[in-house]
């Protein structure tokens, strides 16, 4: 309720200052002012396209990873990362290793936005390794995968499962 109340007067100060330095009609001017108080990319440009303004264009060759566009790029190579990363969380183990996932699951359930550029780090818990005892545990591991060389970066896995 208070974001939208932000909103609303932010809206207001950028449709005065609008207003002030000319434009087509105040109410255009008014709407396009709503649409940029938005916080959420996502429904500031959805918001834009409805007033019949266009959101701002990526340039050419852009491939959105230093945006939210990262996203996109980062679900259409999870497919890969779990192919690459598999036999290299499997070495992680000292005994044995059991995947818990489905035949059509996929590995990782989040990613993460890697330092390295064009990498991106995947999150999994869907491993149980063995332990000296012979019991099972659950482990959380992660992999940091580079689609543009199709490498794996850096493997980690711990005890435990991801919220």
């Amino acid at each position: 309720m208070a974001a939208n109340r932000t909103n609303r007067k932010l809206a207001k100060m950028l449709f005065f200052i609008l207003a002030a330095s000319g434009g087509s009609t105040a109410q255009d001017e008014f709407d396009i002012a709503v649409c940029q108080a938005n916080v959420d990319k996502f429904a500031r440009d959805k918001c834009l396209e409805s007033v019949g303004a266009a959101p701002p264009a990526k340039p050419n060759g852009s491939r959105g990873t230093t945006g939210s566009g990262w996203i996109d790029e980062a679900e259409s190579h999870i497919a890969g990362a779990s192919a690459y990363c598999k036999s290299h969380i499997e070495r992680l183990s000292r005994y044995d290793f059991e995947w818990t996932d489905g035949w059509l699951e996929l590995k990782f359930s989040r990613f993460l936005q890697s330092k390295t550029p064009g990498a991106f780090i995947y999150l999994g818990d869907k491993i149980k390794f063995q332990n000296g005892y012979g019991a099972w545990q659950w482990h959380t591991y992660s992999c940091e995968y580079s689609p543009e060389t199709k490498s794996v970066i850096e493997v980690m896995a711990a005890p435990g499962r991801l919220d």
